[in-house]
């Protein structure tokens, strides 16, 4: 609705006044005998508003996938220098004084000077694209992407900045007004190829919600539930280049949509999920650049302001008074939400995780080597060591987040027995886990980390929902089955109440068993968890190791913790991975004169210190 009041505004408001009952006779293509007033809706208003729609809507999805992409909510659609690199063609063209020789030459082949500007731009855009491209091949690190790409548009913009300051004063003029962007400036002709061009950008991006929405809790995680990073990362860059970098070419350098209206958006709707705040990012992108230019215009006036200025002056506070008002409604608790369900996932069928002379480290620098390890079906192991001894670094090896420095490590099934694998019986002999890829390995294997910095307004249950995410469709729709494993989750770890919470508002020992419940939904038959009972107070620490326990012994999965509690460890687990110097000592907790030399040996801790138990827990 309100895009339409907006859009009738806009062709009903100008210089020019013209009833709204001729602006609809107009429209439906009646004759009204004024070809003047035609003329304006035609040829003027009508182009201009469809523009401002794309515009507005297009600049809201390129800023969506940046925020997203670099998980910072200040990225937009220059961050890449896309817009940069429009500049710079622009630049090229006005600020080297384009001879009207020239002008009139391309003229001939039927490119006016707006096509020029569009072309001019266009090879700007696209010569920054492809070099910040070429650099995410060899930058794996989204953060380092985001520096490098604010570090190619301020060198581009540098550029630009020493030509204006060897250009007459008549070119910096003319240059100066391209930058204050223009939605008037697109002819009809234009407009079509403007609406081509934005329409497989927009298509594009809804189709990849699923890998945006998954991307919202980090590379890490998104791998771990079946993302490709690099290949997701490319077609996000490609669609935010092709929807800002056509903008830019057809309207120049236009601000702050793109930062501000993806917030707007999530405010409003309450949600972090893609598939919904996509179309209505465009809507709102689009209303709300249609009433910035329906102000630029000055109704009834012959004066026309940039709609640059306007845009950051008309936004600003809303974005300011959105954020303030719907703040104090973060924190509700869910009070129809369930504790406890009757649903119960199935076993598991036997598998093990066999590491062969692994080394692994940093670098060239190798912490542990000479690694022949074993995780199978039914068994809970703890891995114990020191701070810094390289825990965390053997765990996202043998989770395939980081490359081993020398080694293999296969995964098989025990006895021959048939493994359920992607939703098909089949029976795995030996494979090396290296080569199977991340959809099948997000089946197999979930992960709960030390990363907790997520991006949006995620809701405890949409965290949990997106262990699901693997056997989900492309656009990541659940299925009744998905939602029973979703309820389930939750309610193991004890979150029931805190269905509906945002994930932000969360202390973090609450976080931490959101991220429990998350990998629990995603129902793996390999279990890794690293330092799971991190910011959990003493009964919540207790409950998650009886948790995991009941996992190994009830689901039959192999799950493999890292942990300092050293006496949950060794009154629960059946097996403890001691890292001692650059190995790992393989001890069973019911050998306990064994497990006592060892960690007096690694900690320095007393046999009588071991001995003494601070509080009894029933296995």
């Amino acid at each position: 609705m309100l895009l339409i009041i907006t859009f009738t505004l806009s062709l009903l408001l100008g210089s020019v006044k013209i009833p709204i009952l001729d602006i609809l006779e107009i429209l439906s293509g009646a004759e009204t005998g004024n070809f003047a007033w035609e003329g304006i809706i035609w040829k003027i208003r009508f182009p201009k508003a469809i523009t401002a729609i794309l515009a507005g809507g297009a600049l809201s999805l390129a800023g969506l996938q940046m925020q997203t992409l670099f998980r910072n909510p200040l990225a937009g659609p220059s961050v890449l220098g896309i817009t940069a690199g429009a500049s710079l063609g622009v630049a090229i063209v006005v600020l080297s004084g384009f001879s009207a020789t020239a002008i009139f030459a391309l003229g001939q082949l039927g490119f006016g000077e707006s096509w020029i500007m569009l072309l001019a731009s266009t090879a700007g855009a696209s010569l920054v694209f492809g070099l910040v491209l070429l650099i995410s091949f060899r930058v794996s690190n989204n953060v380092a992407l985001l520096i490098i790409g604010l570090m190619v548009g301020n060198m581009t913009l540098a550029l630009v900045s020493i030509w204006q300051y060897f250009s007459s004063p008549e070119l910096i003029k003319d240059f100066l007004l391209w930058t204050f962007g223009n939605l008037g400036g697109v002819t009809n002709e234009q407009l079509l190829v403007l609406a081509i061009v934005v329409g497989i950008g927009s298509i594009g991006t809804f189709l990849i919600s699923k890998p945006l929405n998954l991307l919202l809790l980090g590379d890490n995680y998104a791998k771990s539930m079946g993302l490709n990073i690099q290949k997701s990362r490319i077609i996000i860059i490609v669609l935010t280049s092709l929807l800002a970098g056509a903008i830019t070419g057809f309207c120049g350098p236009i601000g702050f949509v793109g930062i501000a209206i993806p917030h707007i958006a999530r405010q409003i709707f309450k949600t972090s999920d893609h598939k919904i705040l996509i179309p209505n990012s465009f809507l709102l992108g689009a209303i709300i650049l249609l009433a910035c230019d329906i102000v630029a215009q000055l109704p009834s006036s012959y004066s026309v302001l940039p709609i640059n200025a306007v845009t950051a002056l008309f936004g600003s506070p809303v974005v300011i008074w959105v954020m303030v008002r719907n703040r104090r409604s973060a924190s509700v608790e869910s009070e129809n939400a369930k504790e406890e369900t009757d649903f119960s996932p199935t076993q598991h069928s036997k598998i093990q995780l066999k590491t062969e002379n692994l080394k692994v480290g940093y670098g060239n620098k190798a912490l542990l080597e000479n690694l022949n390890l074993t995780l199978e079906s039914g068994k809970l192991i703890a891995l114990l060591g020191k701070n810094g001894s390289g825990k965390s670094t053997l765990l996202r090896a043998i989770s395939n987040l980081e490359t081993p420095l020398a080694g293999s490590i296969y995964l098989s099934a025990i006895s021959n027995e048939p493994m359920v694998q992607a939703s098909t019986l089949c029976t795995i002999e030996q494979r090396n886990w290296q080569e199977i890829n991340v959809k099948e390995k997000a089946q197999l294997m979930s992960l709960v980390l030390t990363e907790k910095d997520f991006f949006g307004n995620l809701k405890v249950r949409d965290l949990v929902a997106m262990g699901r995410y693997s056997y989900s469709n492309w656009l990541g729709k659940l299925q009744p089955e998905d939602e029973k494993y979703v309820d389930w989750a939750i309610s193991e770890v004890g979150m029931g109440t805190f269905a509906e919470r945002e994930i932000a508002t969360l202390s973090d020992g609450e976080r931490q068993k959101a991220l429990i419940a998350r990998a629990l939904a995603q129902d793996t038959p390999l279990f890794i968890l690293d330092e799971p009972t991190a910011h959990l107070d003493l009964p919540n620490r207790i409950q998650t190791f009886k948790l995991l326990k009941k996992c190994a012994k009830e689901r039959n999965q192999a799950v493999l913790l890292s942990t300092h509690e050293l006496d949950l460890a060794l009154k629960l687990a059946d097996e403890i991975w001691l890292v001692e110097k650059n190995t790992v000592l393989k001890l069973r907790t019911s050998d306990e004169l064994e497990t006592r030399e060892n960690l007096n040996k690694v900690f320095g801790i007393e046999e009588e210190e071991i001995q003494n138990d601070f509080f009894h827990v029933n296995p």
